[in-house]
């Protein structure tokens, strides 16, 4: 091949590169402007038909309107009024505790003979418990009264006996140990056992233990009061403004303390013949009623 025909070659194949790359520039500028095209046509449509340009200052001159924006916030203005009225927003809840609780009980003047079932037949009641067999055989008065101590008794609480185990123990040396006494302490009118020490003359000594179980008589009848008060802490558990008030005999009763006595199911319960007392009522005797 001679150096002619490849200089012709060269510019041939020369010419075919630079129409390829004119054919994608020109592909690749069309393709810009159509899209810029489309980014203005969309920026004029949203300003022109969707933002809408108002001053920054609006009279509308219209009497209703303005009447209508008065009643709305006269009526916005006495709702909230009428809200905090209803709720009293201007007072702080406390929760208040009960103080000063006195309770106590008083013998039943009542001593009748029952007719429970208890008191007709008591031996059916025959109780066995640790070993310890307690029989009782009748009903009786307890002869307790308020002044007599009731040991393991919590503050604030009142014992009621209902089953009674009366014990009496007697002892005596010398003369005073005899038959007579035999016979007296196993064949009274409570069976005791008798017990005698060996000895001779005024050195002999003896013993009886006597013990009878029986149910309490009336004990329904039985009357229990209380007196009661109640403390607030103002101060939020600091203890630096507590308000105590209470329906204590020698103290102000006028504070206005009403006491309602409920069920568990919150229903009123009628105690003394009423389920309300005053703090004058309660401060005379107590809230008071039969168990």
């Amino acid at each position: 091949m001679s150096d002619r025909q490849r200089m012709s070659d060269r510019h041939i194949d020369w010419s075919v590169s630079l129409a390829a790359s004119s054919r994608r520039f020109r592909k690749s500028s069309w393709k810009n402007v159509v899209g810029r095209c489309l980014t203005n046509l969309c920026r004029f449509t949203a300003e022109e038909f969707l933002v809408l340009h108002v001053p920054k200052k609006l009279i509308i001159p219209s009497w209703k309107l303005g009447l209508l924006l008065r009643m709305m916030q006269a009526a916005m203005v006495i709702g909230v009024l009428t809200y905090g009225l209803y709720k009293e927003v201007w007072l702080e809840e406390f929760t208040p505790e009960h103080w000063k609780v006195d309770l106590w009980s008083e013998t039943s003047p009542v001593n009748k003979l029952s007719n429970a079932r208890h008191c007709q037949n008591s031996s059916l009641y025959v109780h066995k418990r640790a070993g310890i067999v307690q029989v009782p055989t009748h009903c009786s008065a307890t002869g307790l009264s308020t002044g007599i101590a009731i040991p393991h008794v919590r503050p604030g609480s009142v014992f009621v006996p209902t089953l009674v185990d009366e014990i009496d123990n007697w002892s005596g040396i010398g003369s005073a140990c005899s038959e007579s006494t035999r016979t007296w302490c196993g064949n009274g009118h409570r069976s005791g056992i008798y017990t005698e020490a060996n000895g001779t003359g005024d050195e002999v000594s003896c013993a009886c233990h006597m013990k009878t179980t029986f149910f309490a008589m009336n004990p329904e009848e039985q009357v229990v009061a209380l007196r009661h008060g109640f403390q607030v802490d103002l101060s939020r558990g600091r203890n630096q403004e507590v308000v105590r008030e209470s329906v204590s005999m020698g103290q102000d009763t006028t504070a206005g303390i009403l006491t309602i006595i409920k069920d568990h199911n919150g229903v009123e319960c009628v105690v003394g013949g009423k389920s309300s007392w005053s703090s004058l009522e309660a401060a005379r005797a107590g809230i008071r009623g039969k168990l």
